[in-house]
């Protein structure tokens, strides 16, 4: 109970932030569903839970004082793999067109809400992550690091938003996930769309990160 108690005081600034953020978007959808009594755009809920499980996995990784390496190794590889939902929600504006939005304006700013909380639990995560690799590792390979995963991550939502894998899917089906990757960079149907997707997404994520740090966060680069 103590470690969780200096956890919090240690970061109340960003849980306060995530909480709002969190709240406030909930709290739009709640509004929404009252006054529609209709439970379009409730996966959203579901979704920002998701955005939310990398920043509990960094936290949990950032509060201990000594990492070994299998709990680094297994710890990332888990972080990594739950990433791209917290930046996934972006995607979901897709659902404006659905023929069950009440109001491209309504719905887009209820969307918007909880794609900024997602993208917000992106940015603190990454940067706790990078507080533990840079403890470890060289400021080189930090800096290659910081450079791959906002691509990582954009590659990973092209993987949930065309081709319909999700993050829990690398144990249930792992053969048939990593031929559809393989595939997804042989088949000349798809290879445009994995490009275009991983890049446009990955730059985004890149900027933001980096404006994030640069100006809101106040860390160095």
């Amino acid at each position: 109970m103590k470690h969780i108690k200096a956890y919090v005081f240690q970061n109340f600034e960003t849980l306060a932030i995530l909480s709002i953020a969190t709240i406030s978007s909930i709290a739009l959808l709640g509004l929404r569903l009252k006054i529609t009594q209709s439970f379009f755009l409730i996966f959203l809920v579901w979704n920002l839970f998701l955005a939310a499980v990398p920043y509990i996995v960094s936290s949990y990784l950032e509060s201990k004082n000594d990492i070994n390496t299998f709990t680094l190794v297994a710890g990332s590889s888990m972080w990594l793999l739950f990433l791209p939902n917290a930046p996934y929600i972006l995607t979901d504006l897709i659902h404006l067109t659905n023929q069950s939005s009440v109001s491209i304006v309504i719905d887009g700013i209820i969307i918007s809400a909880f794609a900024l909380s997602g993208l917000l639990f992106y940015l603190y995560s990454v940067r706790q992550m990078m507080k533990i690799f840079e403890r470890k590792f060289s400021k080189k390979i930090v800096r290659v690091i910081k450079f791959m995963i906002p691509f990582l991550s954009g590659y990973g939502i092209y993987l949930g938003r065309f081709e319909r894998w999700n993050s829990w899917n690398i144990a249930q089906n792992p053969l048939g996930l990593l031929n559809n990757v393989l595939t997804s960079f042989i088949d000349e149907s798809k290879i445009g769309l994995v490009i275009t997707t991983t890049v446009f997404i990955g730059s985004i994520l890149l900027i933001t990160n980096y404006l994030f740090i640069r100006y809101i966060s106040k860390q160095t680069i």
